[in-house]
């Protein structure tokens, strides 16, 4: 998991008891940082996709994958296999 990914779930998290599920459902997940170098990964994802932009958090996400050699698991599978080089998974 990306740390852009737990952003996006905790954000949406109203109250402490979900917060607390969630807390133990991520127990032991590895979270991969936004480093310098998976920025910079971003950047050419979203350079080379200029005319169809997937954005800002996604481009992100792709660039961390992309950075770390591991491949997306998502459920918009449409939108990332745009991203040359990035393997994606469908989630079920």
């Amino acid at each position: 998991m990306t740390a852009i990914t737990v952003f996006e779930i905790w954000r949406g998290l109203e109250s402490e008891v979900a917060r607390e599920v969630t807390r133990r459902a991520l127990r032991g997940v590895r979270v991969y940082p936004l480093t310098d170098a998976a920025s910079r990964r971003a950047g050419e994802v979203h350079r080379v996709l200029q005319r169809t932009v997937i954005g800002e958090r996604d481009t992100l996400i792709a660039g961390i994958c992309l950075c770390i050699k591991r491949p997306l698991l998502s459920a918009n599978v449409r939108r990332f296999r745009r991203v040359p080089g990035l393997e994606v998974v469908q989630a079920r």
